[in-house]
């Protein structure tokens, strides 16, 4: 969901901090959004212009539901320099730019009769298809993985619930190129500690290069490592390579 995370992968200096403005503004906009009842359309709005989002400033002071200091959060992204916070906002505005398209606005306003219970779904053991293309996916790619966020977060809650901690049967997710079409900002501690709690987690990168650039380095580089400047791509040919005998 966080779009300005991209920016540290790519190496931005100071990305990290304008991940940081970027995600406490959309926590603060979607609760507004769902304390106060508003249709995407609008929560699209206050994403264009930080000074349409004091209507969300507004809505999360009035509430006695909303999170303590969240709207004094917001409130002092919206009012801080001009040079600052359109720095920040730039960030906001780029997580929720597929809602410009009329398509994708549509989808993620479903009818009365077309809720979708992520607790529900695992309970009953449903399959689930999330099917793009790299060319496709675009800057839709921020809600695919906020989908898959969800289901992966309530599948954690669950599993605490459960005997042992652990899910069972175990969830499943088989994502292939993930990092190519939606990448996971909780895909790292997943493959390192979801077996534990019954979610087994299946990345499956093109290239080695997209594999280390998925994992957390501080586990993939020593796997990987070795003092051949062409690792990357003697190891692609070799799995590339490999004859499967059919019988």
């Amino acid at each position: 969901m966080i779009r300005a995370s991209g920016l540290a992968d790519d190496g931005v200096d100071g990305g990290g901090f304008w991940e940081g403005k970027t995600r406490v503004a959309l926590q603060a906009l979607l609760h507004a959004a769902a304390i106060d009842h508003r249709t995407p359309a609008e929560l699209f709005r206050w994403t264009l212009d930080p000074s349409a989002a004091a209507d969300a400033v507004a809505i999360l002071n009035a509430s006695p539901d909303s999170a303590t200091g969240w709207a004094e959060g917001l409130e002092a992204m919206i009012e801080t320099d001009p040079r600052t916070r359109d720095s920040s906002w730039q960030g906001v505005s780029l997580a929720l730019a597929a809602l410009a398209d009329p398509r994708v606005l549509d989808s993620v306003r479903p009818g009365e009769d077309e809720a979708f219970d992520p607790e529900a779904f695992i309970r009953a053991k449903g399959t689930l298809y999330l099917l793009a293309t790299g060319a496709g996916a675009g800057n839709r790619a921020a809600f695919v993985a906020a989908f898959v966020e969800a289901l992966v977060e309530t599948a954690r809650r669950m599993a605490t619930r459960s005997p042992g901690a652990r899910l069972d049967p175990p969830v499943l997710l088989a994502l292939d190129e993930i990092g190519n079409l939606a990448p996971l900002p909780s895909l790292p501690t997943l493959m390192a500690e979801g077996g534990g709690t019954g979610i087994t987690t299946m990345p499956v990168p093109c290239r080695v290069r997209r594999a280390l650039a998925l994992a957390d380095p501080s586990v993939a580089r020593p796997v990987f490592r070795c003092d051949d400047p062409r690792r990357d791509e003697r190891l692609d040919v070799l799995i590339a390579a490999t004859n499967v005998v059919r019988r």
